[in-house]
């Protein structure tokens, strides 16, 4: 089996070659106009830099609906925030606030992120989503991720705490995952 590497931002020349996994935590850092504390910036560095030393960047269906999901929920509370009112997500959603949203959430998807990524998705069989049935500290997501970048030697690039104990190499900016 091989080593278990977690690569920080000075380890990047090392990649080269390599096929690097964008969590959906990364992609919505870098791509997305949110509150940003100084370590999130980090995180575009670290794009440019795999841009420039033309690593592959990989997403997959699973983390694209991930940050979509995400940043519509963004949007909502920051629509709450902002107007006072509470409608159900679905009703928010489906208004013509939420569906200007998500129509920019789209645009981003279309113009700014997709272009700059290859897809990688896997269609899973009945045993292997058995599998990732159990009780433990990875969600469902995170397992077919954790699957993908096993079977094709990604490197994740995550900020997702949950990988911490997996066996996979991981790119990061936080201290507590590159401890292993």
């Amino acid at each position: 089996m091989n080593s278990i590497n977690r690569f920080q931002k000075s380890d990047i020349p090392n990649l080269i070659g390599k096929s690097i996994l964008f969590d959906a935590n990364v992609v919505i850092y870098i791509f997305w106009p949110v509150p940003v504390k100084t370590w999130m910036n980090q995180y575009s560095t670290i794009f440019n830099k795999l841009l420039k030393q033309h690593n592959k960047l990989m997403v997959c269906t699973y983390i694209i609906s991930e940050v979509i999901n995400r940043v519509i929920r963004i949007e909502y509370d920051n629509y709450k925030n902002i107007t006072g009112n509470s409608p159900a997500f679905k009703e928010y959603r489906n208004s013509p606030d939420g569906q200007i949203a998500l129509n920019d959430i789209y645009l981003i998807m279309l113009n700014k992120i997709m272009p700059c990524f290859d897809v990688c998705d896997k269609s899973f069989n009945k045993t292997e989503l058995q599998k990732f049935l159990q009780v433990d500290t990875l969600d469902f997501n995170d397992k077919i991720i954790l699957d993908l970048c096993r079977e094709n030697n990604f490197v994740l690039l995550t900020n997702d705490a949950d990988f911490k104990n997996t066996d996979i190499d991981i790119l990061t900016v936080s201290k507590n995952l590159l401890r292993i």
